[in-house]
């Protein structure tokens, strides 16, 4: 398949006045009878500087330097959405509409009308946001079809690369940590009151919503999993001190006084296969999908008819 010639377009041009309809619909490539149009190519460079965090003073370059990898992945979801017409594929309107009332839902929009000045802000209509969340289900239900049986890792090569890297597998010494950040008059006693009322079995997560004035109050003090050399020495000395369920005495930091709480402690040592399997399962999976993605992608650019 020939990859049609791109056009270069300016930060200039992205930034210009409203073009005419058929200037802005002017198709810059033809795949199988489908086609890639000037619009749909501008909104495609917008969303690569946007993704890149590229300003106004660098985007000539980077389009410059990018157009054409754009313009061969405009062609290349073409050759996919294709490929989900030809095997069937389909996508309820019914789902669409869940998955925008997800989509505002976490942005914690409440109002259709809310809803499309956003929308509007972001340069998008409700069908060009409609048609982007179908094409990105479409894809992704062809790649799961065709590609991850392909993909698949079994347990004895997992096994093999742990083997062959066991060196990656060391880990510092880590606790799993809960806090209350105690701000403002007699702040110490009132932590050590709290500390009081923790010991006496008090629950730490609920004592940590009630009166920390950290953010992350709102998890109950959870602050995960914390390997040793990542906290202030003296924070980092109480907390790997502590067994576990220990409720440490009250430390001045940040301005006010810290609870700590250690709800898991980690050794230094070599992380367990059962520990590193899940994430080796999936880097190596993901690996195999990006190889057989080019592999697939290639086939159907192979097989297509693309006209500049």
């Amino acid at each position: 398949m020939k990859l049609p010639t791109c056009l270069l377009f300016s930060a200039s041009l992205l930034l210009a006045p409203a073009l005419p309809a058929e200037i802005v619909e002017r198709v810059i490539a033809r795949v199988n009878g489908d086609i890639v149009t000037l619009s749909e190519f501008e909104q495609r460079q917008v969303a690569a500087l946007q993704a890149a965090r590229v300003g106004p003073e660098g985007a000539e370059r980077y389009l410059r330097d990018n157009n054409q990898r754009i313009l061969q992945e405009a062609i290349d979801e073409l050759l996919v959405l294709q490929r989900a017409g030809e095997l069937g594929i389909k996508v309820r309107p019914e789902y669409i509409d869940e998955v925008l009332e997800g989509i505002k839902k976490d942005n914690g929009i409440t109002s259709d009308e809310q809803f499309l000045e956003q929308l509007r802000r972001e340069g998008l209509s409700l069908d060009e946001l409609r048609r982007s969340v179908t094409r990105s289900i479409l894809k992704r239900q062809v790649l799961a079809r065709e590609l991850e049986p392909r993909a698949a890792v079994t347990d004895a090569e997992v096994a093999a690369e742990y083997e062959k890297n066991r060196a990656a597998w060391q880990r510092p010494a880590s606790v799993t940590l809960r806090e209350i950040l105690v701000s403002g008059p007699d702040a110490r006693e009132r932590a050590e009151e709290l500390a009081r009322q923790a010991r006496a079995g008090g629950d730490f997560a609920a004592l940590a919503r009630a009166h920390s004035t950290s953010p992350s109050a709102q998890s109950g003090g959870e602050l995960g999993r914390i390997a040793r050399g990542e906290l202030a020495r003296d924070l980092e000395e109480a907390a790997f001190a502590l067994p576990v369920g220990g409720i440490s005495d009250p430390i001045a930091s940040g301005g006010g006084w810290r609870l700590l709480k250690v709800e898991q402690k980690t050794e230094a040592g070599l992380a367990s296969f059962e520990d590193a399997r899940r994430e080796l399962t999936e880097r190596l999976r993901q690996e195999r999908m990006a190889a057989e993605y080019q592999k697939y992608i290639a086939g159907l650019r192979d097989a297509a008819v693309t006209i500049d």
